[in-house]
């Protein structure tokens, strides 16, 4: 009976395995601003490198958790965690954003605290599905907005 529970084991992870698409991003620069009294500072003119700081480039790997566009984006940087988080897909802000941008490749997704990931150029999809649509794309960029801590960071 155990040899069966494990073998049922093993053949139910390699099947949730296979089912999940993750691929990992690798981040070269950056742009962060803050919210000071309720108003956002501007975007910096020029993207900072990480490589010019010192620092490794970031990876983030981006995992498609369930079909109705549920993701977990997870961030690594010098081998620790920086971020580890579920977002899923908003319609009516992705539309909002579209709009207010006059860009239709901007998606908005959501995560539980209130927090969001916008992307530009992409989606968390086809990063997840293949992350040479991130590598290939110079125009793709991330954003994280963490409300919760006032602040938002750009990278690609």
């Amino acid at each position: 009976m155990k040899k069966y529970l494990a073998l049922f084991i093993v053949f139910l992870s390699i099947t949730l395995s296979a089912s999940a698409q993750s691929s990992q991003l690798v981040c070269t620069a950056y742009k962060q601003i803050f919210r000071f009294s309720g108003d956002w500072g501007k975007w910096p003119n020029h993207w900072t490198s990480y490589k010019s700081e010192g620092r490794s480039n970031p990876v983030i790997r981006v995992t498609t958790v369930s079909e109705d566009e549920y993701y977990r984006i997870q961030m690594f940087s010098e081998g620790s965690v920086m971020a580890d988080f579920y977002v899923q897909y908003d319609p009516e802000a992705s539309q909002q954003k579209r709009r207010d941008w006059n860009d239709e490749y901007v998606n908005c997704y959501r995560d539980p605290a209130g927090d969001y990931v916008y992307t530009q150029k992409v989606s968390l999809k086809s990063l997840a599905s293949d992350p040479s649509a991130w590598a290939n794309n110079q125009n793709a960029i991330l954003y994280l907005w963490v409300f919760s801590e006032d602040m938002a960071v750009l990278v690609r």
